[in-house]
C-alpha cells in the first residue's frame, strides 16, 4: 500500500491536515510530483515514529502545543539522538501519519473551513527535550522583560 493509499482517506499529506483551501487529492498530486518522494516521507514518519514512542500520552486533547511544534521537537529530538546521517527534517504530516499509526488522538486546530494543517494531540508534557525548552522559553521570557525595564 502506499502512503497517498494510506493517508488521503483520512485527510493527511504531507503538510498536514487537508483543509478547505486545498483537497485531499490536490495535496497528495502536489507531494506525488516530487521526485523520490516516498522515501523521502518514508524516512521522516520513521523519525517521527521514534519521536513518539518516547511520548506518553494523557487522556484528553493537549491544547498547548500543535503538530507543528511537535514536528520542530521531533527534529531537534532525533538530531540529537543519532537520526542526523539520515535527514533530520520532519514534516507536518508526517508527524501526523505516526501519530495516526500509533493511535494518537487527532483533532485539527480550530474549524476545517479555516484550513489550518494543524492538529491537537493527546500527547502528554512528558516528553524528551521538553523541560528544557520550556525553561529556554522562561530565560528568554524573562531577559526580555529584563530589557524593557532599562
Amino acid at each position: 500500500m502506499t502512503l497517498r493509499e494510506e493517508f488521503e482517506p483520512v485527510g493527511i499529506c504531507h503538510n498536514g491536515l487537508a483543509g478547505f483551501r486545498q483537497s485531499r487529492a490536490q495535496c497528495w498530486d502536489q507531494t506525488v510530483a516530487q521526485e523520490g518522494w516516498e522515501d523521502g516521507l518514508r524516512g521522516e514518519i520513521e523519525r517521527a515514529t521514534a519521536f513518539l514512542e518516547q511520548c506518553g500520552r494523557r487522556k484528553t486533547l493537549n491544547r498547548t502545543c500543535t503538530s507543528y511544534g511537535l514536528k520542530h521537537e521531533a527534529e531537534r529530538w532525533a538530531a540529537n539522538n543519532g537520526w542526523r546521517e539520515r535527514g533530520g527534517y520532519v514534516s507536518n504530516g508526517a508527524l501526523l501519519m505516526a501519530a495516526h499509526r500509533m493511535g494518537f488522538q487527532i483533532k485539527r486546530c480550530g474549524e476545517a473551513w479555516q484550513g489550518s494543517p494543524n492538529a491537537w494531540l493527546n500527547i502528554s508534557q512528558d516528553r524528551p527535550g521538553h523541560d528544557q525548552m520550556l525553561r529556554m522559553r522562561v530565560a528568554l521570557w524573562h531577559e526580555a522583560r529584563v530589557r524593557r525595564m532599562f
